[in-house]
């Protein structure tokens, strides 16, 4: 078994994104659902996603009960999974709105 010795990031260290901050600087970061209500011109990457694509994020972690092909964005957010597609990997670990995972 390996074991990586990642020194926390002090507590609140910005992101790189305004809706983010780094958990281990650098190397784990969490934040708010990196899209926007409005979709991008065609052919561009949503602003927050290229943020935290030129970061070095390489896995996405995603907990909302939203998932593409579900209906709807969640609150009209547009979803982000087609512009990592190839440069980052979307897991999906979808939380139930107020409740508690097991």
């Amino acid at each position: 078994m390996v074991f990586l010795d990642f020194k926390l990031a002090s507590e609140w260290t910005l992101g790189p994104t305004d809706g983010s901050y780094w958990v281990v600087e650098d190397r784990f970061a969490a934040g708010a659902y990196p899209s926007r209500k409005e979709p991008p011109e065609p052919g561009q990457i949503p602003d927050n996603t290229k943020a935290l694509l030129e970061a070095g994020i390489t896995c996405f972690v995603n907990l909302t009960e939203d998932q593409p092909g579900s209906g709807a964005p969640e609150e009209g957010f547009h979803h982000y999974h087609d512009y990592v597609d190839g440069t980052a990997v979307v897991v999906a670990h979808p939380i139930v709105d107020v409740s508690v995972p097991t």
